[in-house]
């Protein structure tokens, strides 16, 4: 009888990415809020920015892990597509966080001058969206420099603990896979939905008002949550016809 894997072998995977996106997206908040703490206090929002923060960071880590959740898990009970799965998912997961830390990076300039993290809306209102940040890159070579070598790191840290080599070596287990694949789609939908209330609207950017001062607002969002909401709302709202 050949090796099976338990479950919690890709689990771990799965958890150690939701924790290094959201110990990440928590360390760019503190930062933000640090740069803005007269705003922050004149708003009475310190605590509601981390609190509505934490919520977006969750729903991000949501929409990024329910693929692999839902479909990764599936594929790796099957002697014929481990390495597929193995591939699938180390390419998913650093791909993953490599958008989660370049949108951070990016959004710095986007604060700093517009007061609001990039979505789709910012990126259309500049007439040259590629020769602004090719213009930024040359204006702030340093900063861009060091953003960029953090963003190395972090990626070369997560790749270390995913532990490649010993990645997928056996297949998983056929009811192991089963239930990675229904709870961890069902824990990827509630952290979307971020709310217990059955019926309740998902998360969206509008949620992120916890003062009248927008650039507080920002803070509390992070910017791939902001990019992906925005970009689903817009394909829907186009596919499905708005009703009378």
């Amino acid at each position: 009888m050949s090796a099976v894997l338990p479950a919690t072998h890709l689990l771990r995977r799965y958890l150690l990415f939701a924790l290094t996106v959201v110990f990440l997206l928590t360390t760019v908040r503190a930062g933000y809020v640090l740069w803005q703490f007269q705003a922050v206090a004149d708003a009475g929002a310190l605590v509601s920015v981390f609190v509505q923060g934490l919520r977006f960071d969750l729903a991000l880590v949501g929409m990024l892990l329910i693929v692999p959740t839902a479909l990764f898990s599936l594929l790796s009970m099957l002697k014929v597509t481990r390495g597929l799965t193995k591939f699938l998912t180390a390419a998913w997961l650093m791909v993953a966080l490599l958008f989660v830390t370049v949108a951070e990076l990016v959004s710095v300039w986007f604060m700093a001058f517009q007061s609001s993290r990039p979505g789709p809306a910012e990126w259309a209102a500049l007439e040259d969206p590629l020769g602004t940040l090719v213009q930024v890159l040359k204006d702030h070579p340093a900063p861009a420099l060091i953003g960029g070598a953090l963003c190395l790191l972090i990626l070369i840290a997560f790749a270390r603990r995913l532990e490649l080599s010993r990645l997928m070596t056996f297949r998983v287990g056929v009811i192991g896979a089963f239930a990675l694949a229904i709870l961890g789609s069902i824990a990827c939908l509630f952290a979307i939905w971020s709310g217990p209330v059955v019926g309740q609207k998902p998360l969206s950017v509008a949620d992120a008002s916890v003062s009248s001062n927008p650039t507080v607002n920002n803070i509390a969002l992070n910017t791939g949550f902001k990019l992906l909401s925005s970009t689903v709302d817009g394909v829907v709202s186009r596919v499905v016809p708005a009703s009378d």
